[in-house]
Formats: structure tokens, C-alpha cells, sequence
């Protein structure tokens, strides 16, 4: 099923993370590592690879 501006959610979500990242001077390692889980599949988050 596909949700019009599901894509662009994703996308908007994608750079506010990546944008707090830069602000915090955070890598999204650092952020996985404080969240409690893998480099991996935070970074599959971020990049809409697991919906």
C-alpha cells in the first residue's frame, strides 16, 4: 500500500536526524550506541531501508 507523502515523511525524517546529528556533534554511531542498538540498523532506520 503506498501513502501519499509517505516518501516525503521519510525523506523530512531522514534529514532532521541526520541535520541533530550535526548540531549535537553526534555520528550516527554514537546516537545507535546511546540508544542501545547496532550501527546497522539504525543507520536501515534512517535511511527508510526497514519500513
Amino acid at each position: 500500500m503506498h501513502i501519499v507523502g509517505y516518501d516525503m515523511l521519510l525523506n523530512n525524517i531522514e534529514l532532521d536526524i541526520k541535520t541533530k546529528c550535526i548540531e549535537e556533534n553526534m555520528t550516527q554511531t554514537k546516537v545507535a550506541e546511546t540508544i542501545g542498538t547496532s550501527k546497522s540498523y539504525f543507520s536501515r532506520i534512517v535511511n527508510g531501508q526497514d519500513k
